[in-house]
Formats: structure tokens, sequence, C-alpha cells
């Protein structure tokens, strides 16, 4: 119950005020080399700015960047697919999925493709920004952390600023900062869900 209440918060919380989100906007700016490449991916695939919805998935660190367990409850795959295959039919506008996880973005490209479902996954090399994230300090190896991937992260920030509208699922109670502000700061209108057990 206290994770449900946390995430209302997060998602009635007021949005940002126009002088703090103008800071943000000023500095925290993205390179050439991402806005070429996500103009490129979305002329590819025929999308427009604010004509397309963003779907987020995360999994959490231990699964997607340890390989490991994660403590909390995470969903199968299919499930989340599930959830990609109804709001592709209840949205006008078309899905673009983002997640920490890799494997699982290999799995909704290729269940969308076999059923001919219009989900864009544009790449397969998320990672994390930092060795040890999430409290896993103690954990006897680190987190994978490279320059192409974070280069995708930032690719997916700023997937998430041109939205129309975004939707997130994430195995914790906090949901994810990473979504959450950047829909802030660049007000797509947003909804946070904990994955349900």
């Amino acid at each position: 119950v206290k994770s449900n209440l946390f995430i209302k918060k997060i998602n009635e919380s007021p949005g940002l005020s126009k002088s703090c989100s103008k800071f943000f906007k000023e500095n925290l700016y993205f390179s050439d080399e991402v806005k070429i490449e996500v103009k490129k991916e979305l002329n590819n695939h025929g999308l427009k700015r604010k004509k397309f919805n963003v779907l987020h998935f995360r999994l959490g660190d231990e699964k997607s960047f340890y390989k490991k367990k994660e403590r909390f409850f995470t969903p199968e795959f299919k499930h989340c697919f599930e959830i990609c295959r109804n709001k592709s039919k209840k949205w006008t506008n078309p899905v673009v999925v983002i997640s920490d996880s890799n494997e699982l973005k290999v799995f909704i490209k290729d269940k969308a493709k076999e059923e001919g479902i219009p989900l864009y996954v544009f790449h397969l090399e998320s990672c994390h920004s930092q060795k040890n994230p999430s409290g896993c300090e103690e954990s006897d190896s680190e987190a994978v952390v490279s320059k192409k991937g974070l280069f995708y992260a930032a690719f997916d920030m700023m997937m998430i600023t041109l939205a129309s509208r975004g939707y997130s699922y994430s195995v914790y109670d906090h949901g994810s900062g990473f979504f959450c502000w950047l829909c802030k700061i660049y007000k797509v209108p947003f909804k946070i869900q904990k994955f349900k057990q």
C-alpha cells in the first residue's frame, strides 16, 4: 500500500515552474551527435516529434545490469509485451518502447514483428550511468558502463522529451526518476505505475 501511495504522490505532484524548467533545459542539453541520431531514427520510421508516445519499462538494476535475480518482483517479458499490445490498441499515436533491459527489448521487438504490431525499439545498448547503482555497492561485480551505452542513455532521454505523452512501469516503489524528471522538465504528460505481483 505504501508503494502505491508514493507513486500516486509522484503522479499527482505539480509540474515544475517555467523558470525551473528553463534552468534545467539550459544546463542539461543534448549533443549534436545525439540530436542527429534521434532525428535519423524518427525519420527512418516516419515518426514526428510530439506525435508518438513513450512506453518505459524499468526492470531494475540487478536484473538488467548484473544479470542477477532482482530483489523486487519483476514481471515476465510476456506480461510487458501484453502491456505494449494493449497500449498500442488504445493509443492513437505510435508507441516507442524504452527500457533498462536489453533482453526485454529484444523480446518485444521480436514479438511485435511476429504479430505485426507497430512498436518501435530503436536500440539494444542500454547500460547504467554508474558502476555501482541502486545500493549494489556490496556486489562482487560492477555494472558495465560503456561510452556507447551512455550515448544511448542520452538518446532515450531525448526521446522522452520529444514524446506526446509517457507511461512508465517500474519494479521500484519510487518508479523511475530518469523518466519522471525528464517528463516534468519538458512538460510531457506522464504516469508511473509499479508492476503488480
